[in-house]
C-alpha cells in the first residue's frame, strides 16, 4: 500500500509473490526491475513419522521439478519463470534420466 501511495520507493518481498501481484490490475504498470538475490526455497512439512507419506510428496515435488511442471504452472498464470524454480528444474533433471522433456 505504501508503495502504491508513493510513500515509499520499493519494497523487498519473495520474488514469487511479487510476480503474482503484477498479474492484478491494481499493479498494472508496476515492474520488478531487479533480479532475484536471494532463493526463497519453499517447504513442505510432514509429521513426524509419516514416513510413508513423507517419502510420497518428496517423490512428487521431485516430479514436478524434473518434468517443468511448476515451470509450467508459473507460464500458465501469466507469471514469470522464478530462479528457483528454473534452478531446481536444472538440478532434478538428472534424478530420473527416464522422463524427457
Amino acid at each position: 500500500t505504501a508503495l502504491q501511495q508513493n510513500r515509499c520507493v520499493a519494497f523487498v518481498y519473495d520474488d514469487s509473490f511479487i510476480v503474482s501481484r503484477l498479474g492484478d490490475a491494481d499493479w498494472e504498470g508496476w515492474k520488478m526491475p531487479l533480479p532475484t538475490i536471494d532463493d526463497a526455497p519453499w517447504g513442505l512439512a510432514v509429521k513426524k513419522g509419516e514416513d510413508a507419506f513423507a517419502a510420497l510428496m518428496a517423490g512428487m515435488i521431485v516430479e514436478w521439478h524434473t518434468s517443468g511442471r511448476i515451470l509450467e504452472l508459473e507460464s500458465k498464470y501469466g507469471l514469470e519463470q522464478t530462479p528457483f524454480a528454473k534452478k531446481m528444474h536444472t538440478l532434478f533433471r538428472g534424478v530420473n534420466p527416464s522422463i524427457e522433456r
